[in-house]
């Protein structure tokens, strides 16, 4: 190995090296958590600042000059990704668990000079295993969402406004535990609310090049033509005629075609299409059932169904496009809202589906018809989120993402109570294990913040599927973490800002 362009450290050298970068990230994050947390301003020079307490995107935009400690942060930011990607909140939680998990167990590991210390895999086993334990105590102390004030008050806890809880816990309530929330910008200074025909499926983009708002793909264009198919799209000549139509004579520069999947060259296609300015957003939709979802989206567009079994992909047309107003991709689930198929056709729809119910079917059978013709005649309630300045909208669309995920997951699983109160007891009354101390951290740290103990009654609560995930992956992440016996990092050049710039862009 070259290590003239890499650097390398081994045992306690590289481990507290490692400490230190995760430690410098996880104060940062920790300072935002709770009532009497800060915010961050970020920003790049000659933009918009955009001033957050979000955990995951301040860890996203940590970067260390030394090279071994940047590896140290970058290794416990993934606590936050993880808990994001999972339960969309939570991120703070799970820092500040994982750093606390991480100093625990490495007060217990070999020290120079020092005879004796734990072994870091039985250490590892350890916290595997305490973290089932106590993953178990938080579902028996869940207690399941029964009134619209339990989602007021999680939404209220999540957000830190009355009013914005107010609004998403009353909403969340109306549409369900079934139902979806999309949080979008407003065109005034303004946060509101309203009900609105759409339709939800699985299935979300299939590039993450599409990606334009955040992790998500999001499409704003009247009539936006939509085809449906359960084709794997191998390339976009085989639907040159109606694709060229639409971008020639219709002008159109979004167009969205949902496939059973779309092969290499259909992607490279559709990155080439890109860069002459015509949008196509790929929906993957690969799940059980899917050419009935696939019709009923079709219904609901006012599109023709392209079916693989017996309809020629190459012999597709313009008028075969159903159309939809605005699109919301995720990775895994996509939103259709204002879509172009006429009611008579949706309802017509319906009532094959309601008639399949009068058939002799399973319970599972009729749920699931159940939820099909909820998708086609339910509502999405559709959160705008303005601000009189772009850093002030920029905070509350952050915070309004978080306590949407939070009130969605207390309401499918349950509450437990909040402020860190729940792993807190936890600690006091398990038998002590290697992650007891750890468990009062988001406590302490909520504690700190505040300044004073915090004001806990039965209003603070948090959803137990958002704890459980913290926890999970912040013990994931703390015990990868202690079983590093070395770290070797690529050697930064002098000027480290160049080759921090391109870990910010993803290069």
């Amino acid at each position: 190995m070259n290590t003239n362009k890499r650097v390398v450290l081994k045992d306690y050298e590289a481990r507290e090296k490692l400490i230190k970068g995760a430690d410098f990230l996880a104060d940062i994050v920790g300072s935002t958590i709770g009532p009497g947390g800060r915010n961050v301003v970020m920003g790049v020079r000659g933009g918009t600042p955009h001033i957050t307490n979000d955990g995951v995107s301040i860890a996203k935009e940590i970067f260390l000059d030394d090279e071994i400690e940047d590896l140290g942060a970058r290794m416990i930011r993934e606590a936050a990704l993880r808990a994001n990607d999972k339960a969309g909140d939570g991120t703070t939680t799970a820092t500040v668990l994982a750093q606390a998990i991480i100093h625990e167990a490495a007060s217990k590991l070999p020290k120079p000079g020092v005879i004796g210390g734990a072994n870091p895999i039985q250490l590892k086993r350890q916290i595997d295993q305490a973290c089932k334990e106590v993953v178990a105590e938080l579902r028996a102390m869940a207690k399941p969402v029964e009134t619209e004030d339990d989602l007021v008050n999680v939404a209220t806890i999540s957000v830190e406004s009355e009013e914005h809880g107010k609004l998403i816990g009353e909403m969340a309530y109306e549409i369900g535990k079934d139902g979806a929330i999309i949080v979008e910008r407003n065109h005034v200074a303004a946060v509101t609310g309203e009900m609105v025909n759409a339709f939800r499926m699985s299935g979300g983009f299939a590039l993450s090049q599409m990606i334009n708002d955040f992790e998500k793909v999001e499409v704003r264009a009247e009539n936006c033509p939509v085809l449906v198919t359960d084709h794997t799209i191998n390339t976009l000549k085989d639907l040159e005629a109606p694709l060229g139509e639409l971008v020639r004579v219709d002008g159109k520069r979004w167009i969205v075609i949902v496939a059973k999947n779309f092969g290499p060259q259909a992607i490279t296609d559709i990155l080439a299409n890109a860069k002459q300015n015509v949008q196509i957003v790929a929906i993957n939709a690969q799940y059980l059932h899917q050419k009935d979802i696939l019709q009923d989206l079709a219904a609901y567009l006012g599109a023709t169904f392209i079916d693989c079994e017996g309809d020629d992909i190459t012999a597709t047309r313009k008028e075969h496009f159903g159309s939809v107003d605005l699109l919301r991709a995720t990775r895994g689930e996509s939103y259709f809202v204002g879509g172009g198929g006429v009611v008579e056709q949706i309802y017509n729809r319906i009532d094959e589906i309601r008639a399949q119910q009068t058939q002799e079917r399973s319970d599972h059978e009729k749920a699931w018809l159940d939820k099909r013709i909820a998708a086609l005649s339910g509502s999405i309630a559709l959160i705008k989120v303005g601000a009189m300045t772009e850093q002030e909208e920029n905070y509350w669309k952050d915070k309004i993402d978080d306590a949407v995920n939070a009130v969605k997951w207390a309401h499918k699983e349950g509450v437990v109570p909040g402020a860190g109160t729940a792993l807190k007891t936890i600690a006091e009354t398990l038998e002590t294990n290697i992650l007891t101390e750890a468990l009062k951290a988001p406590y302490n740290k909520i504690k700190a913040n505040l300044g004073e103990e915090p004001k806990v009654d039965e209003t603070v609560i948090d959803p137990v599927k958002v704890t459980i995930t913290a926890l999970e992956n912040a013990c994931s992440v703390a015990g990868t973490f202690i079983t590093n016996g070395a770290a070797i990092n690529t050697r930064f050049p002098k000027d480290a800002d160049a080759i921090l710039k391109g870990y910010a862009k993803g290069e």
